[in-house]
């Protein structure tokens, strides 16, 4: 049986050929990033299974198995996500970007995608939705409000949406490139599950003529994991992105978020060129404030090497202000996160108090080394 022959697209244009195993790279500037392993790049692109039950539905309501392979699964949708504009079709296909991209769609599958209801058999439609490749762990769905604009709602223990709007307020503050959370939904408290909550955050790439490029890819071609801090700075450098990449590590170190994996943070790459313009936003950040810690070694040395400040909205240009978190900016960044009143009892004043804490150790740390 002759093998199927794909083309990789960004937008109209042709980028890549796969075909007897062999991918072939057509258009590098607009290629996805260091694009190897072609299978696996597409795989990477679907609805994770980890989210079991709700994954499971979202597949068996789009016509596919309910334990579909991620291939198939990312292919159901022409492999085709909101993030960027690239997409997967097959050779002598009719098919245009249009047909394939998502600006239409407003929610149809939401309550499914966020695990609200169950009964997947009610949502049946043999059309692709960007929930087959909404990737991530988290229970989550696009929406598009009546102003045309797409939000991407996200389901979760009620503290972990405290984390996720706390890290983007506290972001914020700080001067650091963030996509802002905003609690919509919070449950009653029920003695078994306890309580979830749901927020939301624009679509940061919406009407925007950029890509989404998750640092995975680079990660493999560098040979880096996302712990090695300095070897990644050095990458980011080259990119002149060095600074908000270290301001992003820099958030992580002080709000305790040991979950910067490689498909939560990124940089924008022009669609019509492929070039480089900047480093995503912050996001994701829900693991933050709970007992886990970042290493701060390689991030000291990092910062040494790039002569890396505070970002100067609070910090002191002269001193790298190791006050640079105040009691006053903390006071009212306790302030806005207490005005949330659907938290109720996540009122969580030590979450706040160790931002301070963390903060002071680690200039302390550069300090020591003249920073």
């Amino acid at each position: 049986m002759k093998e199927t022959v794909y083309e990789i697209l960004s937008g109209e244009k042709v980028c890549g050929e796969y075909s007897d195993g062999k991918l072939h790279i057509v258009d590098e500037k607009l290629a996805p990033l260091y694009l190897k392993d072609f299978r696996a790049w597409v795989a990477s692109r679907a609805i994770a299974s980890s989210r079991g039950l709700t994954s499971r539905n979202i597949k068996a309501a789009s016509g596919l198995s309910a334990n579909e392979y991620d291939f198939e699964t990312a292919m159901k949708a022409h492999a085709a996500c909101v993030a960027d504009n690239y997409w997967v079709r097959e050779k002598g296909s009719e098919l245009r970007y249009e047909d394939v991209s998502f600006d239409g769609y407003t929610g149809y599958f939401s309550r499914l995608a966020l695990g609200l209801d169950y009964s997947w058999s009610d949502y049946v439609s043999d059309d692709p939705n960007p929930e087959l490749t909404n990737i991530g762990n988290s229970d989550k769905s696009w929406q598009t409000d009546e102003f045309g604009t797409r939000w991407l709602y996200k389901k979760q223990p009620l503290n972990e949406c405290y984390n996720e709007v706390l890290a983007s307020k506290l972001a914020k503050k700080l001067g650091i490139d963030t996509v802002d959370y905003e609690l919509v939904y919070a449950s009653e408290p029920d003695p078994e599950l306890g309580r979830y909550g749901i927020v939301r955050s624009t679509d940061f790439m919406q009407n925007r003529d950029l890509n989404f490029e998750p640092a995975e890819l680079i990660l493999k071609h560098l040979g880096t994991r996302d712990s090695d801090i300095e070897a990644n700075a050095d990458y980011f450098n080259e990119l002149g992105l060095v600074k908000p990449y270290l301001n992003i590590i820099y958030l992580d170190i002080i709000s305790g978020n040991p979950d910067r994996h490689s498909f939560n943070y990124g940089v924008l790459r022009d669609r019509s060129t492929g070039a480089v313009v900047g480093m995503a936003p912050n996001f994701d950040n829900n693991f933050a404030f709970f007992a886990g810690s970042m290493p701060t070694e390689q991030f000291i040395r990092a910062a040494k090497k790039y002569d890396w400040r505070a970002p100067c909205e609070v910090a002191d240009s002269a001193t790298a202000s190791e006050n640079a978190l105040t009691e006053t900016f903390l006071a009212e960044l306790a302030a806005e996160m207490k005005s949330i009143a659907a938290f109720g009892s996540y009122d969580n004043p030590g979450a706040i108090r160790s931002i301070k804490t963390r903060n002071d150790q680690l200039f302390t740390e550069l300090k020591e080394l003249k920073i």
